[in-house]
């Protein structure tokens, strides 16, 4: 199994209903793929942790290398786990109206930060995703 981690930069900020949109598009995207991870985005950037075989992997990047809603894209680590560390694909933001989000499937709430304690704390994905949501003022 293999990971890819990147950020990049919104080419404008997103409402509550592009990134409905996104985490709806995505999740099927992925599913279909067999890809998994986890989004994060605040204030224009957004942060990804992708997980899956190798080629559906590079195909996958490829496809959001190209998507013209963000831009400056840098991979910041990329390797392999035994498992995967985000089994369902999921998408953390801040929101205006967090409540109408809850039910979204794969939505968490980056404020939460109990959420990113579940995971395997020796990965680079987890250290990465801790300091961004920490750098971001997710945590309140």
């Amino acid at each position: 199994m293999n990971y890819l981690i990147y950020i990049s930069t919104s080419i404008k900020l997103f409402t509550d209903a592009d990134l409905k949109n996104l985490l709806t598009q995505s999740r099927l995207n992925n599913s279909k793929h067999g890809i998994t991870g986890i989004i994060l985005y605040n204030k224009g950037t957004f942060f990804q942790v992708l997980e899956g075989e190798e080629e559906q992997l590079t195909i996958t990047f490829e496809k959001i290398k190209h998507d013209p809603r963000h831009k400056g894209i840098i991979i910041m680590k990329t390797g392999t786990v035994s498992r995967r560390n985000f089994p369902e694909w999921s998408m953390g933001f801040t929101t205006t109206v967090p409540d109408s989000f809850s039910t979204l499937p794969g939505f968490v709430d980056p404020a939460k930060m109990n959420f990113i304690y579940d995971y395997n704390m020796d990965h680079p994905a987890i250290n990465l995703l801790r300091s961004f949501t920490l750098n971001n003022n997710f945590v309140y």
